[in-house]
């Protein structure tokens, strides 16, 4: 009879390790691989991703009541960072251009101001996945 309690007590022990060794343990995190805070160990989503993009603000040549140049820029400034608008662009910008005031943000809307000599320009802007462009008129 101990002999048959010993056998049973190995087994169980055996199956419960066999079982175990496959379990994994539940870690919350983000598991979007698109997002900053991607956590590849994450086997449940917590809703936490966080994601950033560009957002680059331009004058067009047109549209500027005076000339903006690398020694007279404008200055644009958005979520406590500045930028500087260098050039007029006969052309619009495309995201990132040089001379272009460039900023990468986490996504959500921003209250900007964008100054030079003359003007003082203030709105909201998108911030989104993807490049957003703001022309300043």
């Amino acid at each position: 009879m101990k002999k048959i309690i010993n056998y049973t007590f190995i087994i169980g022990s055996l199956a419960a390790l066999i079982f175990c060794t496959g379990c994994k343990k539940k870690v919350s995190g983000c598991m979007n691989t698109a997002a900053d805070n991607f956590n590849r160990d994450a086997t449940s989503d917590d809703g936490s991703c966080q994601f950033s993009g560009d957002i680059t603000f331009y004058y067009r040549a047109a549209q500027s009541s005076s000339i903006t140049t690398a020694a007279n820029p404008a200055t644009v400034t958005i979520n406590g960072q500045v930028g500087y608008i260098t050039v007029n662009l006969p052309y619009e910008a495309t995201c990132n251009l040089s001379g272009c005031a460039n900023f990468h943000l986490p996504t959500g809307n921003y209250n900007y101001t964008a100054k030079n000599l003359t003007q003082t320009w203030q709105g909201i802007a998108t911030v989104g996945k993807e490049c957003n462009i703001v022309l300043i008129q």
